[in-house]
């Protein structure tokens, strides 16, 4: 098995190939790559997987530079970025395919290699020296029958949606770029309850309307009267939509805007034949939409010493970074 690396085929052509494997995903296709090229700074490679000359999958990760190091995500923490790994079938020889990246990453010179994708498997990984970073996210299953849908929430939040109707508040989709500014003030407004902010700065959610919109994001916003009060960012593709984020405000939670907002993405992909709303990442209190508790397994690989300890120490500063930034803008608050 070998990796080709691909460097004359048009993003179109890409999306089509890929397509008919049981593993794509939205962020394997172009206009995600073309996202993440902006926002991330690294140089997208694309690779045909090829068994004695029959293609049997592909393969995209981005390459970055941190210092000296060369590291290719596919993908990498802190890219809002879910999945991504090999595009294949379940029958994949996956034993095989992690020969062939190492020879690949070693012929381009990287240091170390991550990956997250549902086909993976966590033993096989671990074997190979990988390690494992065990994490979740819940998956709420769609139906056409909207009255099943609504029998698998569970009753206090049948509750509360009607109480966000009787409250008159009001989803609708919003195409201005303007929503993104107020989502983000509206997530910053949640972050700050933990003296924290957000994880990502606003020009990067500015990066993915521009990008993505129309064909691939949805913004839904919860309005009270005039005022919006909550909102939600919405990627899907044709086989199933992910939840961005969503945020509110907390002096408005009252009225019960998320149950609504949550509601109404489901009700919206439903309507559109999507089989799953993924809502991308833990939180128990997701289960109240009738979510399924999936588990995802992140993994990582260094080639060399020096990229195993910088990695530990990233992941360090970022948090210490997040946590430094949210007690600043709490102190800015104050001062005020």
């Amino acid at each position: 098995m070998e990796l080709e690396l691909i460097t004359d085929m048009a993003p179109d052509a890409w999306d089509e190939k890929i397509e008919a494997f049981d593993s794509k995903c939205l962020f394997h296709q172009s206009v995600w790559l073309k996202y993440l090229e902006e926002t991330q700074g690294g140089k997208t490679h694309r690779f045909r997987i090829t068994d004695n000359g029959k293609t049997v999958g592909y393969f995209v990760g981005l390459i970055v530079r941190k210092g000296p190091l060369r590291i290719m995500g596919s993908p990498l923490p802190g890219w809002t970025t879910d999945y991504m790994g090999p595009v294949v079938n379940k029958d994949f020889d996956f034993e095989r395919f992690l020969d062939a990246l190492e020879q690949t990453c070693r012929a381009l010179k990287v240091h170390h290699v991550e990956l997250c994708n549902q086909f993976l498997p966590p033993d096989l990984m671990r074997s190979r020296g990988y390690s494992v970073q065990e994490a979740s996210t819940y998956i709420i299953p769609l139906y056409a029958d909207e009255e099943q849908m609504r029998q698998n929430l569970d009753r206090k939040c049948r509750q509360n949606i009607r109480k966000g109707i009787s409250n008159n508040l009001v989803v609708e989709e919003c195409d201005d770029p303007a929503v993104i500014d107020e989502y983000y003030a509206e997530l910053t407004n949640v972050f700050a309850k933990q003296k924290l902010v957000p994880t990502y700065p606003v020009k990067r959610i500015r990066s993915l309307f521009r990008i993505l919109h129309p064909d691939s994001i949805t913004v839904l916003r919860v309005k009270h009267g005039d005022a919006v009060i909550a909102s939600a960012l919405l990627l899907h593709d044709n086989r199933c939509g992910y939840l961005f984020g969503a945020a509110s405000w907390r002096e408005s939670q009252g009225l019960y805007p998320n149950e609504l907002l949550y509601w109404t993405a489901m009700t919206m992909f439903a309507k559109k034949g999507m089989p799953q709303l993924d809502m991308c990442g833990a939180g128990s209190y997701k289960a109240k939409y009738g979510a399924l508790n999936v588990p995802v397994y992140k993994y990582a690989k260094s080639y060399n010493v020096f990229a195993r300890v910088g990695r530990e120490a990233y992941r360090k500063m970022f948090r210490m970074k997040q946590e430094l930034s949210g007690r600043l803008s709490a102190w800015s608050t104050r001062a005020a």
